[in-house]
């Protein structure tokens, strides 16, 4: 029957788009006789090049005389994401899977209207791999994914985002763009709504708000401490073309990885390192932008002028409202105490509370977050798949099968 079918589509194996997306790019180096270590300065045009015009039967009439800049440009884009993107689409067997994948994009959207999800398009087909490949688990898993994703950090700001410090006599605080969409968009909408998405009301009539901009600052105090996660190494020696002659170079190009402020790496060289500023790396050496977000606490001593880079006092979230979350915090004093490997730790465990409040606590039998969260995404997933306006007992038969599984979006599918 139909939910056999379901069953066995959802055991089909998770095609990679990233992995797709590499072979192409692959395949067009090789087509344009370029590599990935030269791109932006590609011997082949000698630093170089003219353009040329042709007549109507495609003849060169003239040549131009002023060098451009298409040597800068003989390597593949972002074009071949989008063209795998249509063969995940059209010939991956595990249709179902790539449908809820289609279905979360449009709910935890980033868009490559934004140069740097564009040109990163690693990163930009990783993202889609992970949200294919949590398709039928738990959105609290989701949604924290999301969150430190160096995608999403780019797109809605968060990425490098730091704890409140003075500038040059200028206070600088949190950015707030991502705690806003985190809980407009992604979660608890803008009302209170009850299981089968009518609105509750108060006293006067008059919807419920489920947050206000004081809410969202303190969110914002949470997302913070949050940056590139890995880097390529700079471990072995290349030959780059400068316009005139090859020279040696160490740019960050090896396979190798370093992980910030943590262990391992790949190859097993058990490499890491810590810099809250870690750009972003090479064109085709995408891994800040492929591994997750780290968030870092401390890396020096904390004084009253050298602040961390996560916020550590005391917050309350939705305070006075609905799902109301108390974060501890801790003094400088004790800051200090920990070491900065444990500072790590304790900045992520704010991070945690903060999705727990938004979508669950993913270890607990049934749902126990805000309770707007199962309803939205329930509705938001509805009008995907089925219909764009479901009536209140559908809305609450699928809404009461995300809050008894906890957000396991399989469950809510069938």
């Amino acid at each position: 029957g139909y939910e056999a079918w379901l069953n066995a589509q959802m055991a089909l194996p998770n095609p990679s788009l990233m992995q797709l997306v590499v072979a192409s790019d692959n395949e067009e180096f090789v087509l344009r006789g370029n590599k990935p270590l030269w791109t932006g300065n590609d011997p082949n045009f000698a630093g170089e090049s003219y353009g040329v015009n042709r007549d109507g039967l495609g003849y060169v009439t003239t040549i131009n005389t002023t060098a451009n800049g298409t040597f800068n440009n003989n390597h593949p884009f972002h074009n071949n994401r989008r063209r795998e993107q249509w063969t995940l689409a059209l010939q991956a067997k595990a249709q179902v899977r790539q449908r809820m994948a289609q279905a979360l994009s449009e709910i935890v959207v980033i868009s490559e209207m934004d140069t740097t999800v564009q040109s990163r398009h690693y990163g930009a087909a990783n993202y889609w791999d992970m949200l294919a490949q949590n398709a039928f688990g738990k959105y609290r898993t989701i949604l924290e994914n999301v969150t430190y994703s160096p995608m999403m950090g780019i797109y809605l700001s968060h990425l490098r985002n730091r704890a409140q410090y003075d500038a040059g006599g200028v206070t600088i605080f949190p950015d707030e763009n991502y705690a806003r969409e985190i809980m407009q968009l992604f979660s608890i909408g803008l009302v209170l709504r009850h299981p089968d998405g009518s609105l509750v009301l108060d006293a006067s009539g008059l919807p419920i708000p489920t947050y206000d901009n004081d809410d969202i600052a303190e969110l914002a105090r949470v997302m913070t401490g949050l940056c590139h996660g890995a880097r390529h190494r700079n471990n072995i020696v290349i030959q780059r073309f400068n316009g005139l002659a090859f020279s040696n170079s160490s740019p960050r190009v090896s396979p190798q990885i370093e992980i910030q402020g943590g262990d391992g790496g790949t190859g097993g060289n058990g490499s890491t390192f810590t810099n809250f500023n870690e750009g972003g790396g090479e064109g085709w050496y995408q891994a800040p932008w492929i591994y997750p977000m780290s968030v870092l606490g401390r890396t020096a001593t904390v004084t009253a002028s050298a602040r961390p880079w996560h916020d550590f006092g005391a917050k309350t979230l939705l305070s006075g409202k609905v799902g109301q979350t108390n974060i501890p915090g801790l003094t400088d004093t004790q800051l200090n105490a920990l070491s900065a490997a444990q500072s790590h730790t304790r900045a992520a465990e704010d991070l945690t509370l903060a999705h727990n409040m938004l979508a669950g606590d993913p270890s607990a039998a049934t749902y126990n977050g805000h309770p707007n969260t199962p309803v939205n995404i329930s509705r938001w997933l509805i009008q995907r798949f089925t219909t764009s306006n479901p009536s209140a007992g559908y809305l609450y038969r699928v809404s009461e099968v995300y809050r008894q599984t906890n957000g396991n979006l399989g469950a809510v599918l069938k």
